[in-house]
């Protein structure tokens, strides 16, 4: 009789501990788990191209004759998140996209949305932590009916701070290019329960059995509510 009573103290005051708080190996499971959990989002929209040379990358004309004519222009863009990273199109860690002919004959246009192909403009990517910056690689090409050619090849690294949220973050316009200019915006934010600069800790305020606390707004640090304690 003695050690049932024993074990029923013991087991109400497990219950009792883990009120708040799991044990450390279910904590660093659920740690695990909660990385995959946090995300931020990267939204880039297509804002304007002009080539008013309507010239090649290799300085030729898209359409030779007594005057240089407009191109068939499409566009890949390629997202990295290796940084300095490098010029290979197939290292695309955020996102690649190939678009069709944006204009028939034209070099001075901004951008529709969606883009030809049903392409959403902007775009909006998850990842799972922000790193700060990211490489942009540019390729413009000139749909011909033989081989189609290089209009422009560029590429840039820009450095970007997350916002908390998508309706806190701003756009911040960028323009690239060797002799055209290609020009485009980019915000990132958190996504919601994911907090920090990177957007790398989760965190979703619980009252139930399973913990009793909120999260700090800035680092997502769990935080027992009133009359609760333990280790988060």
């Amino acid at each position: 009789m003695a050690s049932i009573s024993f074990l029923l103290v013991l087991w109400i005051s497990f219950q009792e501990f883990f009120k708040c708080v799991k044990s450390d190996l279910l904590v660093l499971f659920i740690q695990a788990f909660v990385l995959v959990r946090s995300s931020a989002t990267v939204e880039f929209q297509f804002l304007r191209w002009s080539n008013p040379d309507h010239s090649e990358l290799d300085g030729g004309c898209c359409d030779p004759g007594w005057s240089c004519g407009s191109c068939d222009n499409y566009f890949i863009v390629c997202l990295d998140d290796d940084v300095p990273g490098s010029n290979n199109f197939d290292e695309c860690g955020i996102r690649s996209t190939t678009t069709d002919v944006v204009f028939v004959d034209n070099d001075e246009f901004d951008f529709p949305s969606p883009i030809p192909s049903n392409i959403p403009n902007p775009q909006a990517t998850n990842v799972a932590s922000w790193q700060g910056q990211m490489r942009v690689k540019l390729r413009v090409m000139d749909s011909d009916d033989n081989d189609d050619d290089t209009i422009e090849e560029a590429f840039k690294n820009i450095v970007l701070s997350s916002f908390a949220s998508q309706s806190s973050a701003q756009w911040v316009q960028y323009t690239m290019g060797t002799h055209s200019d290609f020009t485009f915006q980019v915000r990132v934010y958190c996504n919601a329960d994911s907090y920090t600069s990177d957007c790398s800790v989760y965190c979703v305020p619980t009252d139930n059995q399973n913990g009793h606390y909120t999260c700090n707004p800035t680092t997502g640090a769990k935080m027992c509510y009133d009359g609760w304690e333990g280790i988060l």
